[in-house]
């Protein structure tokens, strides 16, 4: 039975500390059904917060339900932590989320009755040489090639998606550079205060923004929220997180490393070296290095990319003798930790983790509604799909307040 990359990821640390591998089949496969768009007739308006992955589903759905709506989003740019890079190799790459974290028929069955399919090529993401780094060693674990598998995006990426097969749907009602300040509530009406001093008023509301701006207070709400919400969003943590490629003349790493097993075991940060280009139409060594929590402090406190590329380099050069100077071409640096309306990696449950999850996602009285990775009851949260799900739970949550 195949593993997903988390759980693969821990079970591989455990195998490097000698406790047997337990292997567990993808999550969401007996989930697909349940993602169906209740009948919905509603006049009013609503307002979604934020066009990442949340964002944009929330408003494809209600754009199938003919309500009318309008996204807020911060930046300039649609997706959140779904972005990609071009130009930096003869493929695109994911710098945000990379993974499919299930089957991927989950991209047509997140397109509801509109799509009977997508067109998109997939590699069967099933790494061969496997290494898993150890008090700053490299021990083998290919053995763990038996019990992995997942799947990438071939010639694109998550953005492509989002840009090809919702988009198109919901582009004429964004408003771009719109980042929200504060959302006041009461019986029936939304006012969404924005940096700027414009106001945008609704009868409702979904929040679909990192949960690092609310914790942080950047986005606030009037009312405050519960106690019981204040002290759930204490029981999530969204740490620090960045990704690195490196291009290299000749490929000398391995397919995986895995790393810092220690922070894996006790808080679920990951520290993940891998071959980027891995099953992908290229003859260019893309490296990859994917880390946070603790094992992406260390890079993502640095002031400048240049100085956390070098830092990599010099890991790289330690673990195999060099080479990693040697053939040094070019890099690129996503410090999402950094970037304006995120400022993070995504959620991470500390404490009490199923009661947690469900207080994050109760609503603001009939008005204001939250929905993201972060709020993902099915368990997939920290996922694209798990993001885009909680859309359909958000427009069920909607239609029993009318």
């Amino acid at each position: 039975m195949a593993l997903t990359r988390k759980d693969f990821i821990r079970n591989a640390i455990r195998c490097g500390i000698g406790v047997s591998l337990l292997p567990m089949g993808f999550k969401s496969g007996d989930l697909y059904g349940r993602l169906r768009l209740p009948g919905l007739s509603y006049s009013g308006k609503i307002v979604i917060i934020g066009a990442g992955t949340a964002g944009l589903f929330a408003g494809y759905l209600l754009k199938m339900l003919g309500i009318e709506f309008e996204i807020l989003e911060a930046s300039s740019k649609i997706g959140g932590r779904v972005q990609k890079l071009e130009g930096f190799a003869d493929f695109p790459i994911d710098i945000g989320a990379e993974w499919i974290h299930t089957n991927p028929s989950i991209l047509s069955t997140l397109l509801g009755n509109a799509h009977s399919g997508v067109d998109i090529d997939f590699i069967d993401y099933n790494p061969r040489d496997i290494k898993i780094l150890r008090d700053d060693t490299l021990k083998n674990a290919s053995f763990l090639k038996h019990f992995y598998r997942e799947h990438k995006f071939k010639k694109t990426t998550w953005f492509d998606y989002l840009e090809e097969y919702i988009y198109p749907h919901v582009k004429d009602d964004i408003v771009f550079n719109a980042p929200v300040k504060i959302i006041e509530y009461k019986a029936n009406q939304v006012l969404c205060h924005l940096e700027s001093g414009q106001v945008y008023q609704s009868s409702k509301a979904i929040v679909t923004a990192p949960l690092s701006m609310i914790k942080s207070r950047k986005i606030q709400f009037a009312p405050e929220m519960p106690a019981a919400k204040l002290q759930a969003l204490e029981n999530v943590e969204m740490p620090v997180g960045l990704k690195v490629f490196v291009e290299f003349e000749h490929d000398f790493y391995p397919d995986v490393i895995v790393g810092n097993y220690e922070a894996m075991q006790e808080y679920d940060y990951y520290t993940t070296y891998y071959d980027a280009a891995f099953r992908k139409d290229t003859q260019q060594n893309i490296f990859g290095f994917f880390a946070t929590g603790v094992g992406a402090t260390p890079y993502a406190k640095l002031k400048s990319d240049e100085l956390i590329a070098e830092r990599l380099i010099d890991q790289l050069d330690a673990l195999f003798d060099g080479q990693a100077s040697q053939y040094y071409r070019k890099h690129f640096v996503q410090n999402w930790s950094k970037t304006p309306y995120i400022e993070g990696s995504y959620s991470h449950p500390m404490k009490r983790v199923s009661r947690t999850l469900k207080t994050l996602a109760r609503p603001l009285g009939n008005e204001v509604f939250f929905a993201g990775e972060a709020y993902n009851l099915r368990g997939n949260y920290a996922t694209v799909h798990g993001a885009a799900e909680t859309a359909y739970d958000v427009i069920e949550q909607i239609s029993k307040t009318l």
